[in-house]
């Protein structure tokens, strides 16, 4: 029966306001580029000579990424410690902001977004996870609530900043911003930030589960986007909003029969999974 190991975090005050810090730095900085990016279409559209909607897919492969694979990524947190993969979706956030700084062609930058989200997959997915282990009940409200202040501050301060780097330096600015911010919230994480506890025992990656959740995921975020952007009654939002209906309840199904072969023994791993949802809540609220 897997067990989480006996190793409570205990840190000072200081030490706790550090590491929401270094946290919070990197979840502002992927909320940030949420609300920038949708100001910079326009401009992006004149950059790359290309048309609206094929710009609107460096929007889209961020969001489908980041949205479709966030409960895989919280699953792998508990099983290899959350600390090591938030420094890695830090460092890889920033990479691909500078690569998108430096994107060639409209097409590079959608796939380089599309790597941006995979980076902010574990920042948001695992910010909040981290968090709840830091600091003790007691402190774990205030503490979950500054969080989802800089969420609500990223996503509003995004189109002010991004109209401001817009007139000030171009679009290759709205990317570059993140460079020094990723640099400096993975100092801290690595400073401040103490081992997360993982799960003792054999773990094992619900692959199935985690592929039909990339197909909720992202069916019902690309349905809305473009029912909101093609009218809900559209072909193509319905079908995608049935795919994710669909895909929704075989998860459900699966991950109940799933429930039911590990019995009793699979206690610690339930206790898991209900973390695991509500941390991925973060992202997919964005």
């Amino acid at each position: 029966m897997g067990q989480l190991q006996a190793q409570p975090l205990v840190l000072s005050d200081s030490q706790k306001n550090w590491v929401l810090l270094g946290v919070g730095l990197g979840v502002f900085m992927s909320t940030l580029d949420v609300g920038i990016i949708n100001v910079a279409l326009p401009t992006l559209v004149q950059a790359f000579d290309t048309s609206f909607p094929t710009t609107q897919w460096a929007v889209l492969s961020y969001q489908l990424v980041s949205s479709g694979l966030v409960l895989g990524a919280t699953r792998l947190g508990d099983m290899w410690g959350k600390k090591s993969l938030y420094q890695g979706g830090l460092v890889l956030f920033t990479l691909s902001s500078l690569l998108c700084a430096f994107a060639p062609s409209i097409e590079w930058l959608i796939a380089f977004r599309a790597l941006q989200g995979l980076g902010a997959v574990f920042i948001s997915g695992l910010g909040l996870a981290i968090i709840t282990e830091v600091f003790p009940s007691s402190e774990r409200g205030r503490a979950v609530g500054v969080i989802g202040s800089v969420v609500s501050l990223g996503i509003a301060f995004g189109p002010s900043a991004g109209g401001l780097l817009l007139s000030w330096s171009g679009w290759r600015s709205i990317f570059s911003i993140n460079v020094p911010l990723g640099i400096v919230a993975s100092f801290l994480v690595v400073r401040v930030v103490p081992p997360s506890a993982r799960i003792e025992g054999k773990q094992k990656f619900d692959f199935f589960g985690a592929i039909l959740a990339l197909l909720t995921l992202g069916s019902f975020g690309l349905g809305m986007t473009l029912g909101q952007s093609q009218g809900f009654g559209s072909t193509n939002a319905l079908i995608l909003l049935a795919i994710a209906g669909v895909s929704f309840t075989i998860f459900l199904l699966v991950e109940a029969i799933v429930e039911q072969r590990q019995g009793a023994g699979g206690q610690g791993d339930k206790g898991t999974r209900r973390i695991t949802i509500l941390n991925s809540q973060c992202p997919i609220t964005n």
